[in-house]
């Protein structure tokens, strides 16, 4: 933004303003077109004023404007009025992540505000200037928590920065990086293939990076990202945009910067996939951040030969350990208890054997052979839930499997 505003002319900024308006709004004498900013391409700039007093549109257009804040500096004392009001800031402070943020350079003015009439000296201007790179989206994809603590006489006012305008900002960060950076000298293509068709600036940024122009690509998707952080997420090409942005940043070297656009393009859908014709480092950084266990999609063959092994080992080759720990107990339940009731039978047999009591013999030899019956009923159950539970595993990693594919998408 700095540099924009620093190419902008002071003079036409007037006349486009105020063209119609009369009196004419003629620059103050002292006026200078150069520009103000301290090397403005690598500084993020926060500007704070007091509320200007306006007595036509044209004047609060002007008072209020970019090209009035951004040249206040370049404006000298001797316009007309008196010093600055008492509901002037006196400091500021930037919070990142609820750490105070130093400034790097910092300076403080009188504005200027135009009456009906004159030029006349208006409320204190202060001007920080921050290293841009503190701005720089943070590899997990969350957004930086920025306050601004404005301190005047009487105390102190907090303003916490929206999220999604501190999403730009990181936007703006990568783009001001991608722009200020030397061209490759070779750039290999990254074509990506989006499953929907896509137009606009992302289109066209698809275009150039599968061109090779990946530079191009990457500043005109930061732009786009940053110019519409309120809408962006709801746009069916944000994703797209943030995967190519991601894959052009790590083809750079910008790993970290990387890895936060895709947790971003991630949010809300944890196992999304890199888009066919991904780069190769992409597709690595895909594999090694997402849980293999909620992404990868799993073998029906192995699910079933895993529970055919043991009960409830193909649940826990679907990551369902809950459910395998489940039918393996009950399994485990069933064939203890058939071993329990064998157990018995084989006692009762043994005593009817050895039984001299005509009359107890009998008995005996229905006990046993009860026992043995509920044993062998027992172990049939078992193993029928046994084998039955391999076929539902398989089922179970077909449905995870689309799971996971919808989640892809």
């Amino acid at each position: 933004m700095a540099i924009a505003l620093d190419d902008m002319a002071g003079l036409a900024a007037f006349g486009k303003t105020c063209a119609t308006t009369s009196p004419r709004l003629d620059a103050p004498n002292d006026f200078r077109e150069s520009p103000v900013a301290l090397d403005a391409s690598d500084w993020l700039v926060v500007v704070a004023t007091g509320a200007p007093m306006a007595i036509r549109a044209c004047e609060e257009e002007w008072n209020e404007g970019a090209a009035s804040v951004w040249k206040g500096l370049s404006l000298t004392d001797s316009v007309q009025g008196s010093p600055p009001r008492g509901a002037s800031p006196r400091a500021l402070t930037l919070m990142v992540d609820g750490m105070p943020l130093a400034p790097l350079a910092a300076a403080s003015r009188p504005s200027v505000e135009r009456s009906a009439t004159r030029w006349q000296a208006g409320d204190r201007q202060l001007r920080y200037y921050y290293d841009f790179r503190a701005f720089a989206p943070r590899p997990d994809g969350v957004a930086h928590v920025i306050q601004l603590v404005f301190w005047q006489e009487g105390g102190a006012l907090s303003e916490v920065v929206p999220e999604t305008s501190a999403r730009a900002l990181g936007d703006q960060y990568v783009g001001w990086r991608l722009l200020k950076r030397a061209r490759d000298s070779i750039t290999a293509p990254i074509a990506h293939a989006p499953r929907l068709p896509i137009g606009g600036i992302v289109g066209d940024a698809l275009g150039d990076a599968a061109s090779g122009r990946t530079r191009e690509a990457g500043i005109h998707l930061a732009q786009w990202l940053a110019s519409s952080p309120v809408t962006r997420e709801n746009l069916p090409e944000a994703r797209p945009a943030k995967l190519l942005l991601a894959d052009i940043l790590l083809q750079r070297g910008d790993t970290l910067l990387g890895r936060a656009y895709l947790a971003d393009a991630r949010r809300g859908l944890p196992c999304l996939a890199e888009a066919a014709g991904s780069s190769v480092m992409l597709h690595r950084m895909v594999i090694a951040t997402r849980d293999a266990d909620e992404c990868d999609e799993r073998r029906v063959t192995r699910a079933v030969g895993r529970g055919l092994l043991l009960p409830g080992l193909g649940h826990a080759a679907n990551g369902s350990r809950g459910s395998g720990l489940l039918v393996g107990s009950v399994v485990a339940a069933m064939l203890v208890n058939a071993m329990s009731l064998q157990a018995q039978g084989n006692a009762r047999y043994a005593e009817y054997q050895s039984s001299t009591d005509f009359a107890a013999a009998p008995r005996l030899y229905q006990e046993a052979s009860e026992f043995r019956s509920q044993a062998r009923a027992r172990v049939r159950t078992g193993l029928l839930l046994w084998f039955a539970d391999a076929g539902v595993s398989a089922f179970e990693a077909l449905f995870k499997n689309r799971e996971v594919r919808n989640a892809q998408q």
